[in-house]
């Protein structure tokens, strides 16, 4: 795994043994995947697919798939991944570090699908909190069913929030970068957050302003011209799209070929305990407290 370039320099003659450290820069860019409803991070799930389809009685899929393909005179035949998206959509984010501190994040989702989120969003523009809108919306039963709607309707197109919570099992891949990439990832990074906070922009599943494009797309582009794309068909449009499961699985390929590249699983198991330990490191970055980047907090406690 790539670190700090750490060097010592004689600062005085050399019987007296004196040293000055001088520790360079190291600048590192880390993508986080949440793709757990397929076997790209699961050997077993086509088994415990099966399993749970006897158990609940309902048809079951893995979101990420590899469909074989033929013209019509079978002269040719390939597979094509498939990102099933109904099955699960996954989920991408970004970070960046510097030495060995994280300095900003970026992790797009739907605000009404967050609940810490929404509460702090609540709070800041003086709205009522969850519980005064169940208060107010009790006496109404066709009230209740149009919010219910309306909150469905938002997780597909609506507010978005920067900071989407992080609740699964987490595969992150650590990439170093130079410092013109750092920069320039970083003021991207801060453009997006601002339009985002700003309403300037909206989480959108029609035109994919969704985790993994923004990430990949609008962050990085083309600063970091070999890095996949993450591209692959998705089952909501038939369409090319950047989505989570692709982006992961071409990152294995991407890892394989590069040294620079360091990967890392973070599974706290329970969902609140996962839960609990990002959002204690997104609002650490996010007040600029620069926590210690998790691949090296890692290595401290072992």
């Amino acid at each position: 795994m790539p670190t700090p370039i750490i060097t010592k320099t004689k600062t005085q003659p050399i019987e007296n043994n004196s040293y000055t450290i001088h520790a360079e820069d190291a600048y590192f860019l880390v993508l986080g995947f949440e793709v757990n409803k397929s076997p790209l991070t699961n050997p077993n799930f086509e088994e415990e697919m099966k399993q749970n389809q006897e158990e609940d009685n309902k048809p079951q899929q893995s979101a990420y798939q590899r469909i074989s393909i033929e013209d019509d005179e079978g002269h040719f035949e390939t597979d094509m991944p498939v990102h099933q998206v109904l099955s699960d959509p996954g989920h991408a984010f970004m970070y960046l570090v510097k030495n060995l501190n994280a300095t900003i994040f970026l992790s797009v989702g739907p605000l009404a699908n967050d609940a810490e989120r929404l509460a702090e969003y609540r709070k800041t523009y003086q709205l009522p909190d969850q519980e005064q809108i169940n208060q107010m919306l009790a006496p109404y039963p066709a009230a209740q069913v149009g919010y219910g709607l309306g909150q469905d309707f938002n997780r597909a197109y609506g507010i978005a929030t920067a900071d989407y919570r992080i609740s699964e099992k987490v595969t992150l891949f650590q990439l170093k970068i130079t410092e013109a990439q750092y920069e320039a990832i970083y003021k991207n990074v801060v453009r997006i957050r601002n339009g985002i906070e700003q309403r300037e922009q909206y989480y959108n599943i029609a035109n994919n302003y969704t985790c993994a494009k923004v990430v990949r797309d609008d962050a990085i582009g083309n600063i970091l011209p070999d890095l996949p794309w993450g591209r692959s068909a998705v089952m909501t449009g038939h369409i090319q799209a950047i989505n989570p499961y692709a982006f992961y699985d071409q990152m294995q390929e991407y890892e394989a070929q590069n040294e620079l590249v360091g990967r890392k699983v973070i599974d706290k198991g329970k969902e609140n305990i996962t839960k609990r330990f990002w959002d204690e490191f997104i609002t650490a970055i996010r007040d600029n407290e620069q926590p210690y980047d998790v691949f090296w907090e890692l290595e401290k406690t072992r």
